[in-house]
């Protein structure tokens, strides 16, 4: 979950939220439950908000059992969280089991929550009183909320909003003649608009309204793209929304908001290509990441045509004009040790 919002009206706060939960199985051959048994630290690895790339958030984790008037103590300590985010440590489990049989299970917050500041978070569970001196495994479960480091980003009058821009009121105008200043022209169509609205949100049509050229001159702009991609663009800028849009038009919006430098709708648009990369638009995909030099969609196209090779060549005629089209990039393929 992203949370953005103005800032003093000149600036934007990004924060990143997202819950975690991981299962530490501690196991041997013999856990004996004797005093001062440690175990050894714990690395964990963290899925990183967005797509397509990985990031580590390194904990260091260990647990210790001590026995005493008959109970089980066990403390889970994790010493230190990372300098740049917030760590909450919402809940701990921990489940002792010996060969099939459940012996016990607790689980509740731990005693100290923020662990930034490297300060430390403990938890102290306790079994017992009848415990028997060896199980087969004990299996910690952690639940964390991860909070990144709030980002700011101080803005200019004109500079593009990534927060939804249904918010600022502007859906009323959208296809709307009244107050329009500027007529955009594709396909034979026009799509009545607001020179406003436009520099706000795209740095190219502000350059373009600025300057004197024939497009502020006559207040007419054409678009070389097909109706339905430019509408949906226009949408965007207005709605905050594309409505609804296949594969292949999220693939023509992609490269239409590239080129109005429109990035909060690129990577939109480049999360449902992600989604849609498949054995049949593989090829296509790792042609048009390597194009814009988006290395999530292409990481992924790779990993696919590399699994499915002879069903992603399949198609000689195909193969024939990317490689006529696209040689650098095609030319990988030939070879036996793969480097895209």
């Amino acid at each position: 979950m992203a949370t953005c919002k103005p800032v003093l009206a000149n600036a934007i706060v990004t924060i990143n939220t997202w819950k975690e939960s991981y299962i530490w199985v501690i196991t041997a051959d013999t856990i004996m439950m004797n005093e001062n048994t440690s175990f050894p630290t714990l690395i964990i690895e963290s899925p990183k908000f967005g797509y397509g790339t990985l990031t580590k958030l390194q904990y260091d984790c260990s647990a210790e059992i001590t026995r005493s008037n008959g109970h089980v103590k066990i403390r889970f300590s994790m010493p230190d969280g990372p300098k740049k985010s917030v760590i909450k440590l919402i809940k701990i489990g921990v489940v002792i089991r010996d060969g099939p049989k459940s012996l016990s299970s607790i689980e509740g917050p731990p005693n100290r929550r923020d662990m930034t500041n490297n300060t430390s978070c403990d938890r102290v569970f306790v079994f017992g009183p009848h415990f028997p001196d060896k199980v087969d495994s004990i299996k910690v479960t952690l639940e964390f909320l991860i909070e990144n480091e709030p980002s700011v980003r101080h803005l200019s009058p004109f500079d593009e909003l990534e927060e939804n821009p249904s918010n600022e009121g502007f859906s009323d105008y959208f296809m709307s003649k009244f107050l329009s200043d500027i007529t955009i022209l594709c396909d034979e169509k026009e799509i009545p608009a607001h020179k406003f609205i436009l520099c706000k949100r795209s740095p190219v049509f502000r350059k373009m309204f600025q300057g004197n050229n024939l497009e502020s001159a006559k207040n007419k702009v054409t678009i070389d793209d097909g109706y339905s991609t430019v509408s949906a663009m226009i949408n965007w800028m207005y709605n905050g929304c594309t409505g609804d849009i296949d594969l292949q038009g999220a693939i023509d919006l992609y490269k239409l908001s590239d080129r109005y430098e429109l990035h909060s709708l690129t990577r939109t648009c480049g999360k449902l290509i992600y989604a849609g990369i498949r054995v049949e638009t593989a090829l296509e995909i790792y042609l048009l990441g390597k194009v814009y030099q988006d290395k999530a969609l292409v990481d992924k196209a790779v990993s696919v045509i590399i699994k499915n090779k002879e069903d992603v060549f399949a198609d000689e005629k195909l193969c024939t004009e990317y490689f006529e089209k696209y040689p650098q990039f095609m030319h990988p393929f030939l070879t036996d040790k793969f480097q895209p």
